[in-house]
């Protein structure tokens, strides 16, 4: 299976000072357009000790982690992919907290795909088959792969 060229990859790593509180987070936009968000995997380095957490926001409106009932994703050497699969308004955002005493930083790597270049590739109608000789007698079309998935954007 070949991966679309369409689908890009952002690696952002984000320093967190020292005693930036929940309750004044940092925020940091990554994408600023309407995409379809694939997944996000995080990593945090071997140090935070549980003093680091994040979430990622679709402008004020925290997105992941899932359920909404974890506000935080917090942890010290390990990593995660957080899939969500949907489509993101724009801005998305990485918000973070740090309770330590020394910065931290948080790998991430977002995986997504820009609406206006799935707009562009289905801008042309699909082409029909046609059917020689065959049982089926139903008329088929052929449709993009990315198709299958509503990227309507709402406004």
């Amino acid at each position: 299976m070949t991966r679309d060229p369409n689908w890009l990859v952002l690696e952002p790593a984000t320093v967190t000072p020292a005693g930036t509180a929940p309750s004044a987070p940092q925020t940091t936009q990554l994408i600023p357009d309407h995409v379809y968000l694939s997944s996000v995997r995080y990593r945090f380095p071997p140090g935070p000790m549980g003093c680091l957490g994040f979430y990622v926001a679709n402008g004020p409106a925290r997105i992941l982690p899932l359920p909404q009932s974890q506000p935080w994703i917090v942890g010290d050497d390990e990593e995660e992919t957080l899939a969500y699969g949907g489509q993101v308004g724009g801005p998305l955002n990485l918000v973070t907290a740090n309770v330590g005493n020394y910065d931290h930083a948080l790998l991430l790597t977002v995986t997504y795909y820009p609406i206006s270049a799935f707009q562009a590739s289905t801008a042309t109608k699909p082409t029909r088959k046609v059917l020689i000789a065959s049982e089926d007698l139903t008329p088929s079309f052929d449709y993009p792969a990315a198709e299958a998935v509503d990227f309507t954007v709402t406004q």
